[in-house]
């Protein structure tokens, strides 16, 4: 374990909410896996994360599920307080919801603002009223994830901002790490890794430029269409 990823643990189990931006191949999983240890002291951890393909990299052995369904949020397409309402109106949910001590939120920067606010304002409508002076009803929070690669998808309600230009970001998430030490790399993928760093801050090398030129070949098949929500399939 590198000494950044120390930290990280060190702050987690000192109870401190946290963001963890994380580049490729710097073992988050590793980290968050690791964060499991909160459960030795007690604590009941679970992991939610911003789509239901990032739940699939924790197998059998973490149970995850999306943020919209541990919050019974749905699509949340609905005035905010329509939706909170109907979060707090569920019993199993709001069950599950209070039984958590520490919330891993992965893939965090795919989340809106509004859902990041959503949740807060879930717990807060749930929550025994000595822990509601607290951002998240003193939740912990761990966010773990990326501000780099692909924005929320704005929607009817959601003008898929960010979560971090939310002014509760700033109160609720006070310590931020970054991991930055490549854990898994050989010679064979230095190229690749290179590209990956520049692309991730908007730069784009004439070396990382040809490599990508490089990789252009004809594809067979029809072409797929994707989409990003239900409501649009």
């Amino acid at each position: 374990m590198s000494d950044e990823q120390r930290q990280v643990l060190k702050t987690a189990l000192a109870g401190h909410n946290l963001l963890l931006s994380v580049q490729a191949r710097t073992g988050k999983l590793y980290v968050v896996n690791g964060l499991g240890t909160l459960r030795g002291w007690g604590k009941k951890v679970v992991v939610v994360c911003s789509s239901g393909i990032s739940c699939l990299v924790y197998g059998e052995g973490v149970k995850s599920s999306t943020v919209h369904s541990h919050y019974a949020l749905q699509t949340a397409d609905m005035p905010a307080e329509m939706v909170i309402e109907r979060s707090a109106s569920i019993p199993h949910f709001v069950k599950r919801i209070k039984a958590a001590d520490t919330i891993i939120w992965d893939e965090a920067g795919m989340s809106s603002k509004r859902i990041f606010q959503l949740v807060n304002a879930i717990q807060h409508e749930i929550a025994d009223e000595r822990d509601i002076s607290k951002p998240f009803a003193s939740k912990q929070m761990i966010l773990v994830g990326e501000f780099l690669q692909l924005k929320p998808l704005p929607g009817t309600f959601d003008d898929g901002e960010f979560m971090l230009h939310s002014r509760l970001f700033t109160v609720a998430i006070p310590y931020r790490f970054e991991l930055k030490q490549l854990m898994r790399q050989n010679l064979a993928e230095k190229t690749f890794i290179t590209a990956l760093k520049e692309l991730r801050q908007g730069i784009c090398s004439p070396e990382t430029e040809g490599f990508l030129k490089c990789l252009d070949r004809p594809l067979e098949g029809d072409a797929i269409d994707i989409f990003f929500t239900k409501l649009l399939v």
